[in-house]
């Protein structure tokens, strides 16, 4: 349906496990910065699914377990959140003025970017569009008026809200006109509890989208569905179901984050890549970034504000095998929510870091 409901599916929104969860603008970007890449597992025994969606409400338990799965799948493109615009390309459309940070996914070639546009403020998130970066130069590809708002916050259960917008498609050179869909979606959260996966058992959230409402798109029409999604408190989307408009369930997933793995002393790693701090909150001067490698490796240590915006880079060069070491002064630094995050070696590790007084 829309380009960037299909991005918003490699991202996630960070909640709570109770009844009292909420969802904040801090919330949303954490789950952003700690979910950009994920393994996706397709279910092959839709019919199991059946009675999941209708389990809402208080305390549920949603059991993925009982299918099978295909072979898992993963984004061929390079994913991450930049603050906008930070060189993405608008080429002047209205439609992208307002957007405060863009995701930006790169071929594998580095061929061709596409860029999609967020707006992120205190109270909601509106996806914008996205346009393309390619050999034949830039390209819008949608725009979305005035946006489509994708959560509100804060967020809680029983939270609803709607989303009115109008989509531009253009692909220009393809030789196709540009046409202009209108979307009616409605948003609540019907539930809350545990979600079990062939991953493991978290404690959710469960978002509900219902786009039935018939969509015009030049001359013809077509008809939407419901959209299932789960968000976990460490600010991770284990899972998703789509349904048409007769509830009959189309497609059921599990997501895995390929690139920062959870472990149960918080920190994350990839691949052989760990990565943790000495003190989170950080109070005062000594406080530590400890991160080990396999291998000897060009590293890029980098620490992040909130939206994705970099505030310091922490190192940048050669790094031996093993446990390396990076001090940071927190007196330096205003308090808040930062992000500290490694490279090395196509692996990346990212960990919250907490600055208080």
């Amino acid at each position: 349906m829309k380009y960037l409901a299909t991005v918003l599916f490699l991202v996630s929104f960070a909640a709570q496990a109770n009844a009292q969860i909420t969802i904040t603008e801090s919330s949303f970007v954490s789950g952003v910065q700690q979910s950009i890449n994920t393994t996706t597992y397709t279910a092959k025994d839709l019919a199991v699914f059946t009675p999941i969606l209708a389990a809402a409400g208080a305390n549920q338990t949603w059991d993925f377990t009982a299918s099978s799965y295909n072979a898992p799948t993963t984004s061929a493109y390079t994913i991450s959140i930049q603050a906008y615009p930070d060189g993405a390309f608008d080429a002047n459309f209205p439609d992208f003025t307002s957007a405060t940070n863009v995701l930006e996914l790169t071929a594998p070639t580095g061929a061709d970017t596409i860029f999609s546009f967020l707006k992120i403020t205190p109270t909601a998130v509106w996806g914008l569009g996205s346009s393309i970066h390619a050999s034949g130069g830039y390209q819008n590809l949608t725009g979305d008026n005035p946006g489509q708002e994708t959560n509100v916050f804060p967020m809680t259960y029983q939270t609803s809200w709607q989303s009115t917008f109008t989509e531009i498609d253009s692909f220009p050179g393809s030789g196709t006109a540009a046409t202009f869909t209108t979307y009616q979606d409605s948003y609540v959260v019907d539930g809350w509890g545990t979600l079990i996966t062939p991953a493991g058992s978290f404690q959710t959230l469960r978002e509900k989208e219902d786009d039935t409402v018939t969509h015009y798109s030049g001359s013809g029409t077509v008809t939407g569905g419901y959209t299932y999604t789960w968000y976990t408190a460490d600010g991770f989307s284990p899972a998703s179901i789509d349904a048409d408009q007769t509830g009959t369930v189309i497609a059921a997933r599990y997501y895995v984050n390929s690139s920062n793995s959870v472990r149960p002393d918080g920190a994350q790693s990839s691949d052989g890549l760990k990565l943790t701090i000495s003190q989170n909150p950080a109070t005062s001067a000594g406080t530590q970034v400890l991160y080990s490698l396999p291998n000897s490796s060009d590293v890029r240590v980098e620490l992040m504000d909130e939206l994705g915006r970099s505030v310091r880079m922490l190192q940048n060069g050669r790094a031996p095998a093993g446990q390396n070491i990076i001090t940071i002064d927190p007196l330096t630094l205003a308090q808040g929510t930062y992000f500290v995050r490694v490279e090395a070696n196509g692996m990346t590790a990212m960990q919250k870091l907490v600055i208080t007084r």
